[in-house]
């Protein structure tokens, strides 16, 4: 009865292989496994089912599964780059578009005069943490109004995939406008 176990399993990994292009052995193993409970049970059948099991080696389906867990991290990281730089890119973008509208107030205006924590108040929630904010020339008539914002570049990546294993990476923000009084 084991034997005959062992022949049903083997037609069905076979026939998952091949598509149904059944040899003659495996025709002949599916007889015996059909005639399993008669009396005239060929033994070529039976010896032809269980000493030729390298079929079940030639099968290939499982070769694209393993590709492609080989190729997956390759591919999960290049679609993690490509989010964190978007998303770098976004933040310094709206770094610089809060410095020029800073620095639009200050260049028209002869008494604002922002603390730090005035700058960074329209920053995204997340950079107004470790953002570094300063300003130069708020009430001097006749010099350019600069802002500038500073951020490491690690604090700024989601996915700590940019700029995470050099500390020394910054990105910086800076507008300089002349004034207009």
């Amino acid at each position: 009865m084991g034997w005959l176990n062992y022949i049903d399993f083997a037609r069905v990994l076979v026939r998952s292989c091949d598509n149904g292009v059944r040899s003659k052995r495996q025709q002949a193993a599916g007889e015996a496994m059909a005639q399993k409970s008669a009396p005239g049970l060929s033994r070529t059948a039976l010896r032809g089912a269980i000493t030729h099991p390298p079929r079940l080696l030639a099968c290939d389906g499982g070769s694209v599964s393993v590709e492609f867990m080989l190729w997956m991290p390759l591919v999960f990281l290049i679609i993690l780059f490509t989010i964190d730089v978007a998303l770098i890119y976004l933040k310094q973008a709206d770094m610089w578009n809060v410095a020029r509208d800073q620095a639009r107030q200050m260049s028209v205006s002869t008494t604002y005069n922002p603390t730090a924590a005035q700058l960074k108040q329209n920053l995204f929630n997340s950079l107004k943490g470790g953002v570094t904010a300063t300003q130069t020339g708020a009430t001097l008539a006749g010099t350019n109004k600069v802002v500038t914002f500073t951020i490491p570049l690690c604090q700024t990546s989601l996915f700590h995939v940019v700029g995470c294993f050099d500390n020394t990476l910054t990105l910086t923000a800076r507008v300089t406008m002349a004034s207009e009084y």
